[in-house]
């Protein structure tokens, strides 16, 4: 059997169009074929521009981050590409502490084409720092959460906040307006906490350095530029020491060896604690034996003066190069005349307050709560029957509204004074005064199992009871945790705040902290 296909069998198999209305195949096709042609046209060049007829908007802002809307509708932050129709549109971008424009504009549209080749509106604003010191101060608070946190990895990495600040200060502000950005750099020296901080503090002194310089090319990028920013601030040492603490203790001494190598700075550590150790200080602060009472509470008084901080100061450099528990390190501090409370507020002390300031009961934690006041163990486990012993579990906030409500119960002789927590300094002096270096202080290695009542056995040499130990004591400066340039804790000379508050003394519930 032959199944070869033939001519014959090609000719018998065609399909032979037949005439529609009288019109011939070949005119029908052609019209068929072209309007198919002309809808993907129309749905191509013109149905896109019907439907959206207007324009594709690039928005900038020097500096970026802003929020644009149009027409009180939320477009993006900038820099942000979005469409906007067609008709006269209200545009506004707005940045906190940066000023807010506003304008309108009658956008055009197109209809042809526009796929392919669609209208643009450019706008590029510079936006003005109405508000700088806000600024700061915001940026301030939240670098310093970030300088809390010690360890950094490939998942977690600190953002370029800092750097961030001070480009946008820049460019926010006229080349005048520099005072303000030093203050706040010169601050930020108390919140070199981690070496990922310290890069980025060389990268933001450096940016504001060359921010006035034509040639950049020749100034050194490298920790050198935060000493020749701060050349006449006179306290090259402490930020020295404040960089050499951020990092780990396996990586001190090679960062001590590569700020050695620095041009005109000459730098041994050893002489630097030496320094401190023999530094003669014309008054110290001293116990002056007054006593004060108060709602029947008792005030130990200590003068003033100038005292070297900071709990390692009789140690030697191998000591601040080694120790990976490293806590604090020598400054000088400086306390007016003050007077101390001579042992731990009791419940029945904080029972009193409660009573006239019903506000600050447990039952009302939720409102607290609410407010940022107190946390979630605000008062747990307070047992108001046992009068003697400490109050604990109490907020900073609840503890300065306690200092507020006694102050109102100073006698007229004593009006002048005012009732606050100790500033870390004080504290610390009035710690180290008191220290026989045999009092039995409640810490864990106590076996107490829980805060104890103050007892006699346990006064100090100054008449304060448990002042290290038995509960961890508010203090009433900010915490920073490289605080120890010459001044004052917590940036008390500054407008800088911090985001957590200071404690000192340990409790019954820590291992032995050493205080000298």
């Amino acid at each position: 059997m032959n199944n070869k296909i033939t001519n014959e069998d090609i000719e018998n198999a065609k399909v032979i169009l037949k005439p529609v209305f009288g019109i011939k195949p070949g005119i029908y096709l052609t019209i068929f074929y072209s309007i198919i042609i002309l809808i993907i046209l129309f749905l191509i060049l013109i149905a896109p521009g019907l439907k959206q007829n207007g324009v594709k908007v690039f928005a900038d802002t020097t500096p970026d981050g802003a929020v644009i809307y149009v027409d009180n509708v939320y477009m993006g932050t900038t820099p942000a590409v979005f469409f906007t129709k067609k008709g006269q549109r209200s545009f506004r971008i707005e940045k906190s502490y940066f000023e807010t424009l506003e304008f309108n504009e009658d956008i055009g549209g197109r209809i042809i084409g526009t796929i392919f080749f669609p209208r643009i509106f450019h706008i590029n604003s510079n936006i003005k720092l109405t508000d700088p010191e806000g600024f700061l101060k915001n940026r301030f608070k939240e670098l310093s959460s970030y300088a809390l946190i010690e360890d950094y990895y490939d998942r977690y990495q600190m953002p370029p906040l800092l750097s961030k600040t001070v480009r946008e200060y820049i460019s926010g502000s006229s080349s005048t307006e520099t005072g303000l950005l030093y203050e706040f750099l010169y601050s930020m020296r108390v919140n070199l906490g981690s070496p990922e901080m310290v890069d980025e503090y060389v990268k933001a002194v450096y940016m504001a350095i060359n921010s006035n310089t034509k040639n950049n090319s020749e100034k050194k990028e490298n920790i050198s530029i935060i000493f020749d920013y701060f050349e006449n601030e006179n306290n090259t040492e402490g930020i020295l020491l404040s960089i050499i603490k951020a990092y780990p203790a396996d990586k001190r001494e090679g960062v001590l060896d590569s700020l050695s190598k620095i041009d005109n700075i000459s730098i041994n550590l050893n002489d630097i604690v030496d320094d401190f150790k023999n530094s003669e200080i014309l008054k110290k602060p001293a116990a002056n034996g007054k006593k004060i009472t108060v709602n029947n509470l008792n005030f130990i008084g200590f003068t003033s003066g100038t005292f070297v901080s900071g709990s390692e100061i009789n140690k030697n450099a191998d000591f601040f190069l080694n120790d990976n528990n490293l806590i604090s390190y020598p400054h000088y501090e400086y306390v007016d005349d003050f007077f101390i409370m001579d042992k731990e507020i009791t419940r029945n002390d904080f029972f009193m307050f409660l009573e006239e300031n019903p506000l600050w009961k447990v039952e009302n934690i939720n409102q607290l709560l609410s407010k940022k006041l107190v946390s979630k163990d605000y008062l747990a486990l307070q047992d108001f029957t046992d009068k003697g012993s400490p109050i604990a579990n109490i907020s900073w906030y609840a503890a300065t509204a306690y200092c507020e409500w006694l102050e109102t119960k100073l006698p007229e002789s004593l009006s002048e004074y005012r009732i606050k927590l100790p500033s870390e300094a004080e504290w610390e002096i009035a710690a180290r005064l008191d220290s026989s270096g045999e009092a039995n202080n409640i810490f864990k290695e106590s076996g107490a199992g829980r805060a104890a009542a103050a007892d006699f056995t346990r006064v100090g040499k100054t008449g304060l009871y448990d002042i290290a130990g038995n509960l961890w004591e508010w203090n009433d400066n900010w915490f920073f945790p490289s605080d120890s340039v010459n001044g004052l804790f917590g940036l008390g000379d500054s407008m800088f705040e911090g985001v957590e508050k200071a404690v000192r003394g340990g409790s019954w519930a820590n291992s032995i902290l050493e205080i000298d």
